[in-house]
């Protein structure tokens, strides 16, 4: 008895002998194999559907963390520094949509070029629409130095996906205190 012999199967010894291959019992049928890839199709719909879904949802949650970050560090600025008030500007206007946080020159409005920006803006995710309440104040929050607010906080920024889709999250900020709370 050979190597060879010691990976070979009984069953194909037997055959291997008697000068007999069964070559048309193994392997599968076109109608086999058509039927797998049909399946396997049908799967890959249906998961990438609840793969885009997942994937609204999630950028839904970065555009509201971002803003709700940049809020609690402008609140946290005029809380460190009393003198000077911080606000956070969200610039619906511009796409992809962003959010700039500066120190207010007493006016509670952004006056670009004129008001000094303590970093650089945040991009929101493109697919994510931010609607505003209509104000006076127009996409502007500006935190005091005893960390109260002025500015959109009498309702919410509410966040959706552009198909609307996906959830929606609101910020809501108290006057009395600045507490941000994403709802």
């Amino acid at each position: 008895m050979g190597v060879v012999d010691l990976f070979v199967s009984r069953h194909s010894r037997q055959n291997c002998r008697s000068g007999h291959l069964n070559l048309g019992q193994s392997g599968f049928t076109l109608l086999e194999l058509s039927t797998v890839v049909v399946i396997i199709g049908i799967l890959a719909l249906f998961s990438i559907r609840s793969f885009n879904s997942a994937i609204e949802k999630w950028q839904i949650r970065a555009a509201s963390n971002a803003i709700q970050k940049q809020l609690i560090l402008a609140r946290t600025m005029a809380m460190i520094n009393p003198d000077k008030h911080c606000g956070v500007f969200i610039d619906t206007s511009a796409q992809p949509v962003r959010t700039q946080i500066f120190f207010d020159d007493g006016n509670s409005k952004y006056d670009a070029g004129i008001d000094s920006l303590y970093r650089n803006a945040v991009e929101l995710p493109r697919q994510v629409k931010i609607v505003l309440p209509s104000s006076p104040w127009g996409g502007v929050t500006v935190f005091r130095g005893d960390g109260s607010a002025k500015g959109l906080i009498e309702t919410e920024i509410n966040i959706k996906s552009r198909n609307g889709k996906a959830e929606d999250k609101k910020i809501h900020i108290m006057p009395g205190t600045g507490r941000v709370r994403v709802l």
